[in-house]
């Protein structure tokens, strides 16, 4: 568990590509193991970054699925998880209902639950 705690206290930069990485999907487990080793220096467990990698699909996968550029929501992450994952969901829907043009304009304004 120790590896996983470690992993998500990475420097921004680095956890941001991470994440990218993961929420790609085009990246094998194994790849970001070697990844984190070749590139950082950071020798995580294969478990320890399965974990990380889930707990980040878990967490993210829904806002891609409605679209959300993989771009655009780790640039945005922190202002996302401060607003409520379940609140940006919901202002998402109410966008593709509601309105055309940029869904991901909300982000710049905060969103009351």
């Amino acid at each position: 568990m120790g590896q996983v705690a470690a992993l998500a206290k990475l420097p921004a930069p680095i956890q941001d590509e991470l994440i990218t990485r993961i929420l790609s999907g085009f990246f094998p487990l194994d790849e970001l193991v070697q990844w984190l080793l070749d590139t950082h220096g950071i020798n995580a467990g294969r478990s320890a970054t399965w974990r990380y990698s889930k707990a980040t699909r878990d967490k993210f996968e829904r806002l891609v699925k409605f679209g959300m550029p993989v771009t655009h929501l780790v640039k945005n992450r922190c202002l996302i998880e401060a607003q409520g994952i379940a609140n940006i969901e919901r202002e998402l829907m109410k966008r593709l209902t509601e309105k055309s043009g940029c869904l991901y304009a909300y982000l710049d304004e905060k969103v009351t639950p």
